[in-house]
């Protein structure tokens, strides 16, 4: 009978990562780099699929967090150690210490696996994954000391508008108007508030080693921490179908958040009669999300675990873009 590996992932820093934005262009900026997080999650779990191979199936994928499932073969389990290390060298190439990935894995014996069994075998992987965040990037630290405490070499006037940190002196940081220096991450993810506006089509598509693909069509494209994968922009379908054929892209998708930017903040805020005129700011968070994968569905398995990624994906893809919340608030 063949076994299997259920591997987790889950991402650290996010929160003070989102918020963390210049008061200028505030909107945009909070929106692409929320944006852009929820894509580097996609990109990871991206990256782990295509050099696991084709059995790799993903169970859950959503807010930060992810979990597969991979046949258990010798092959596999040294091409994820290797795929583990990769990505964490990505991610400290482009975020350092910000934004970590632990990604771990236990044995299944069976996709068929349910009951108080797959209970304990969350458990154990939570386990694992949490072990993982205690030691964040200790195998990168032991084979490569210089990398992490040898003193760079930066400028003395430029620091990111974002960030504070100074740029090392080979870097060619971007400008702004009304924002200053920029890393070319952070330039881009303001540049990504702007575009989502308009943004009716996503695709997909892979990088190829040795070509970062031209394509024709004028549109913003982003590689999330170079793992690997580009996500293209688009307003218009026929023209995200003519995207997805030049750029050889892997899946195409419509894009729901485009409603949110109908109108400029003064309009939304307008109220009839003596009352105040105010922008409400609804956030929004999923708690113990790993105990519900744990103890919380009523009959645990690999298949109602798909259903509930699903729903939750919808949920906060597309239920909750046209939930009317102004009635909501009275």
């Amino acid at each position: 009978m063949t076994k299997y590996l259920l591997i987790g992932g889950d991402f650290s820093g996010i929160q003070s990562y989102i918020y963390q934005i210049v008061s200028k262009f505030a909107a945009k900026n909070l929106k692409g780099r929320s944006f852009y997080v929820s894509l580097l999650g996609k990109a990871v779990t991206h990256a782990l699929c295509k050099r696991l191979g084709s059995d790799c199936d993903v169970v859950y994928s959503s807010g930060g967090t992810f979990y597969l499932t991979v046949p258990d073969t010798l092959d596999v389990r040294d091409k994820l150690d290797k795929a583990i290390e990769w990505i964490e060298d990505r991610m400290y190439d482009s975020h350092g210490t910000s934004l970590f990935v632990a990604i771990d894995y236990v044995e299944l014996p069976s996709l068929e696996v349910g009951g108080d069994e797959l209970s304990e075998i969350w458990g154990q992987l939570f386990r694992k994954r949490d072990r993982k965040k205690t030691a964040r990037l200790a195998t990168q630290m032991t084979q490569d000391y210089e990398r992490f405490f040898t003193p760079r070499n930066v400028t003395t006037d430029k620091c990111d508008a974002i960030t504070g940190e100074p740029f090392d002196t080979e870097d060619q940081p971007k400008s702004k108007p009304d924002v200053g220096y920029l890393t070319e991450l952070n330039y881009a993810q303001i540049k990504l508030g702007e575009v989502l506006k308009d943004c009716h089509w996503i695709v997909e598509a892979d990088v190829p080693d040795d070509d970062l693909r031209e394509i024709s069509i004028d549109t913003m494209s982003i590689e999330p921490a170079g793992l690997g994968v580009t996500y293209y922009f688009i307003d218009d379908e026929n023209k995200a179908k003519e995207v997805k054929k030049q750029c050889h892209g892997v899946k195409i998708e419509e894009y729901h958040g485009a409603s949110w930017n109908n109108g400029d903040f003064t309009k939304l805020c307008e109220t009839d009669g003596d009352n105040y005129e105010r922008l409400g700011v609804l956030r929004m968070d999923v708690d113990n999300l790993g105990a519900l994968f744990q103890n919380g569905v009523k009959v645990p398995s690999l298949s109602n675990y798909k259903e509930l990624s699903n729903k939750l994906n919808r949920f906060f893809a597309e239920r909750l873009d046209e939930a009317d919340l102004k009635s909501v608030s009275e």
